[in-house]
Order: structure tokens, then C-alpha cells, then sequence
């Protein structure tokens, strides 16, 4: 996850390497950059991680494209062969790094901006997190409710749902959460349980969520039902075929979606 503090770097929210016309990309420039180093394209194509033959290829495509030739091969002699830039290549390589020296500005200053824009974190961080959770929400913190042993975070979702997460304080320490504090929550699939009758079974539990099927899909042995909250807000649970046959589930059915507050992973502080 990108880090927004002053004494680190810039967060890279836009990325691209550059390309001139058609051919002339990063790895033909490193090429003849080596080439122009080292002399020799066997010692070029393992700079580039590239066999022999691959880097003869690179380098003939965009021989034969180039007004003039970019490199030039000599050999025997009392010195030796071996390959070297024409004039036109080292051109190349100088207009090359000057273009990209440029483009590489750009983005840093493109970067500088967004990183000023407090929307743009809100927006992008939670898309820049890896993992392995279906369920991602993005909240605010309304509460937080320190125990003896532990600490409860209720948090808002954009759609106004609430969810309750039960955090240790080393994590609390560690995430410096706050009251107002946008957080990214994650919950597994496998941990949320699916009921349509959830007055009736009296079940206690501290997050049950008014939801209902949106999408019903067949996953292996068992069934994923994407359920919409009342909000908007999505999220994915995992069901058995008898649990299907049983609750008679299709696209509409009102139900809670229920899972622990041990079960939500706080996973950033946006």
C-alpha cells in the first residue's frame, strides 16, 4: 500500500512506461545501451535477460525501421570484433533518455498532485491493496469501545451500514486509528454464514447485515451468492448445494449475512 507520509516518496497512483513510434520501447534502449557500454550483444541480451537470438531480432526490427543503421558489427582483426553504435544510435539513445527523462517528470509531478488531492487516497488506496478477501468495504470509523482485552471498532460503510470489528490493542496501536479515520475492511467469504429467517432462530450475533441475493453462481462443490446490502455496497458468501436446496435461494431473496467482529480485518488507515 502506497505510504502518504511526508518523509517517504511520492505514491506512484499513475505508472506507464514510455514508447516511442512503434518499436522503440524500453528494452530496444537498454539493448543499445549495452551495447554502446560493452561492445558486444551476447553481453547485452543477459543484461536484457534475453537469449542471443531474441536480442538479434529486437535489435535488426528496429535496424531495418531506422532511417539509418543504429549499430554496426566488426569482426576479426588485431583488436577483435564486436559491435558498436553509428552515430544515428547513440542520437537515439541521447533523444530516447531525454524523452523519458521527461516523461518521468511528468509523472512525479502528475503523482505530487494527486497525492494533494485528499480525494484522491480515498479513491485509490483501497484499490492498490492486495489480497486474497472477496469482501472489501470501504467505512469511517464511528466508535471505538476499548475492553479489558480488546478493542471494538464500529465502522460506517458508505451506504450507511455499520459493521463492528474486534481489534487487539497492538493492532489499534500499530494502524493509529482514530474516530473519522477511513478504513478498508476485509472479510473471507468463508467466514460469513447465510439466513433468511434470522428472527425466528433468535441468533445472536454482532454484525448481521440486511441483504439480498443479487447473483448466484456455481463455484466447485458449493455455490457463490453475491448478496446487495441496502446501501449498495456488495458481498460474496459461500454456500453448500444442500444449504441451496434448503433456503431455496434466487436472485431477490431477502436474507442477513451474519459473521463475527473477530472476523473483520482492518486493513488499512486511509
Amino acid at each position: 500500500m502506497p505510504n502518504t507520509s511526508k518523509h517517504s516518496t511520492t505514491p506512484s497512483w499513475v505508472s506507464g512506461e514510455i514508447k516511442l513510434v512503434r518499436a522503440l520501447d524500453k528494452r530496444v534502449i537498454k539493448l543499445l545501451e549495452s551495447i554502446d557500454e560493452g561492445g558486444s550483444i551476447s553481453q547485452a541480451a543477459r543484461v536484457v535477460g534475453l537469449s542471443y537470438k531474441g536480442a538479434w531480432q529486437i535489435l535488426e526490427h528496429a535496424n531495418n525501421l531506422a532511417p539509418y543503421p543504429l549499430i554496426t558489427s566488426a569482426t576479426g582483426g588485431y583488436m577483435g570484433g564486436g559491435t558498436t553504435l553509428t552515430s544515428s544510435g547513440k542520437a537515439l539513445l541521447d533523444l530516447f533518455k531525454l524523452v523519458n527523462n521527461q516523461y518521468e517528470l511528468f509523472l512525479q509531478q502528475l503523482n505530487q498532485s494527486l497525492t494533494e488531492d485528499a480525494l484522491t487516497p480515498l479513491l485509490l488506496e483501497p484499490l492498490s491493496i492486495k489480497s486474497s478477501a472477496r469482501n472489501q468495504l470501504l467505512g469511517r470509523i464511528l466508535v471505538i469501545q476499548p475492553s479489558l482485552d480488546a478493542v471494538d471498532v464500529m465502522v460506517q460503510l458508505i451506504g450507511g451500514e455499520r459493521i463492528c470489528a474486534t481489534l487487539s490493542f497492538a493492532e489499534l496501536d500499530d494502524l493509529q486509528l482514530d474516530i473519522g479515520c477511513a478504513v478498508l475492511l476485509l472479510i473471507d467469504d468463508q467466514a460469513t454464514c447465510l439466513l433468511t429467517d434470522y428472527e425466528q432462530l433468535g441468533v445472536t450475533v454482532r454484525n448481521a447485515l440486511h441483504c439480498s441475493v443479487s447473483r448466484i453462481r456455481q463455484q466447485d462443490e458449493n455455490y457463490e451468492v453475491t448478496l446487495r446490502l441496502i446501501g449498495g455496497d456488495h458481498l460474496q458468501t459461500l454456500i453448500s448445494p444442500a444449504t441451496m436446496e434448503t433456503m431455496a435461494l434466487k436472485p431477490g431473496t431477502a436474507a442477513r449475512l451474519m459473521f463475527n467482529s473477530s472476523d473483520v480485518l482492518v486493513a488499512a488507515k486511509i
